[in-house]
């Protein structure tokens, strides 16, 4: 059976856009990643060959990076679709989901998966009680996207983007790293509900030492 996914159900407009989000988070794990194994190699190097103010310096441009992705993933603006968007539409068409549809997708994309166990996790994890998407659950969500990553968020808005004069306090990395991993859960969650979610976030990066091993130039 293949699925045919109605132009104008609200749920074709949903998994059209899992996509370009799911493009920023994998360079923002990916990022974390390298920087994470950049640092593990240049603290292993002797004392007197460790430079900190280069650490310091890719540190510092690491966490802007990492902060406006988080933005941009989060909150968009007018010309991009963001999580936050996403979970407001919804919220809003939450009826457009329905355990019909949730059965459809997952007999065209994961045919080995129980029909039974399908519709018991919709039912214990997305539904209202009547076969559809309860719209308290994308709302609940969001409204914790934007209460627990204020200060990441805030940060990228008032000292990278420059849209509020206030400088707010800056996040620490533990708040960048617990935001990451709290925008990418939300993510798996809705990515895996529209159909999405088989690849969602699975990075097979190059041999990125190999670039680093290169000066940057010529003697």
């Amino acid at each position: 059976m293949t699925l045919s996914w109605d132009t104008d159900n609200p749920v074709t407009h949903w998994r059209d856009h899992i996509d370009p989000l799911r493009t920023n988070l994998v360079q923002v794990l990916a990022h974390r990643q390298i920087y994470r194994e950049v640092l593990a190699a240049v603290e292993s190097e002797s004392a007197a060959r460790r430079t900190w103010t280069w650490r310091n310096h890719y540190a510092f441009l690491y966490s802007q990076a990492q902060a406006m992705a988080l933005r941009r993933v989060v909150r968009g603006n007018s010309g991009h679709y963001s999580l936050s968007h996403l979970l407001w539409s919804m919220e809003e068409q939450a009826e457009a989901m329905t355990v019909n549809l949730v059965v459809a997708k997952a007999r065209e994309y994961e045919p080995t998966r129980r029909i039974d166990d399908v519709i018991r996790e919709f039912e214990v994890e997305w539904s209202d009680g009547n076969g559809r998407l309860n719209a308290r659950i994308p709302r609940r969500d969001r409204e914790a996207l934007f209460r627990e990553r204020r200060s990441v968020l805030d940060w990228a808005d008032q000292t990278i983007a420059h849209i509020d004069p206030l400088v707010s306090a800056s996040p620490t990395f533990g708040d960048l790293d617990r935001a990451i991993d709290h925008v990418t859960g939300i993510f798996r969650r809705y990515g895996r509900l529209l159909g999405r979610a088989i690849y969602v976030l699975e990075m097979d990066l190059d041999n990125w030492q190999a670039a680093l091993s290169r000066p940057l130039f010529p003697a």
